[in-house]
């Protein structure tokens, strides 16, 4: 990944860039190159060279799965063969977020504990496809892209205030109904488990989540890409208006979650990006 610097406030260099140093990078990602970093900031990190028997704490992507035994976090080494997994059915895997905690031993973390990251999310959207037996439909947010699975199960409350159906189950739903969905991404398996599903009268299109992607033209949430267009507007983690410039760096992949509204006489572009959590 290569970072140009040549726009970006490197204050805290008085004398320059040099090789070696430790640095964390804010900026875009070059949409055309998908490999350049055009950076807005440039600051000093101070970085502790772990030993032997040092805590270590990891919070991130697996980014290399072989076994619970063999896999890494954002390319840390983690044996986690006898850690206290949380959930404690959870099956890691590759892209799963993590939250690791053990001791450092010979350049592999010994975890004690791994916590698979939930990222709360909603979704307000068309169902897709239905699959009753198994209890998972599909919402489709913006046409042509990505759609979502979500997974019911025996906890979730499900309630139709359109028919007034009651019970009202996966059984119940058919295409094209708006849904309102709340949930939790695990990151696992079909990331989006409901915690509710509302059947409700159509008001605009919904997306909240985690964002794992984003550039000067787009940005994806839940594997749905929205274009960032002139008419977007945006608002801070504290609901103020702010433009375009200020959105892109604040917001960052894999961390930030976002909420994005389209209303529905449009199109699938995004009306409105609120940041819900920096």
């Amino acid at each position: 990944l290569q970072v140009d610097a040549s726009a970006a406030d490197l204050s805290a260099f008085p004398g320059g860039l040099s090789d070696g140093v430790y640095v964390e990078v804010r900026g875009t990602l070059d949409a055309l190159t998908d490999t350049v970093i055009k950076a807005t900031v440039v600051r000093r990190e101070t970085i502790h060279r772990p030993e032997a028997g040092d805590e270590a704490l990891l919070e991130g992507l697996i980014t290399r799965f072989v076994s619970h035994a063999d896999f890494e976090v954002n390319g840390q080494a983690v044996n986690a063969a006898g850690a206290e997994l949380s959930p404690p059915t959870v099956s890691l895997a590759l892209n799963t977020k993590v939250k690791v905690e053990g001791r450092l031993e010979n350049g592999v973390v010994l975890a004690k504990k791994v916590r698979v990251r939930k990222i709360n999310v909603s979704v307000f959207a068309e169902v897709s496809s239905i699959d009753a037996a198994r209890g998972v439909f599909r919402l489709r947010p913006r046409q042509g892209e990505a759609e979502i699975p979500v997974q019911v199960h025996a906890l979730t409350q499900m309630n139709d205030e359109v028919n007034g159906v009651s019970p009202y189950t996966v059984a119940d739903l058919g295409i094209g109904d708006f849904l309102l969905v709340a949930g939790v991404d695990t990151g696992v398996g079909i990331p989006l488990s409901a915690i509710q599903v509302d059947h409700v009268v159509p008001k605009e299109t919904l997306l909240e989540g985690l964002v794992s992607r984003l550039d000067d033209t787009g940005i994806t949430v839940l594997g749905v890409r929205y274009p960032l267009v002139p008419g977007t507007r945006y608002r801070d983690a504290a609901g103020r208006a702010i433009d375009k410039a200020a959105f892109l760096a604040a917001v960052v992949a894999d961390r930030t979650v976002v909420r994005i509204i389209d209303k529905l006489n449009a199109d699938g572009i995004a009306d409105r990006i609120e940041i819900k959590a920096p």
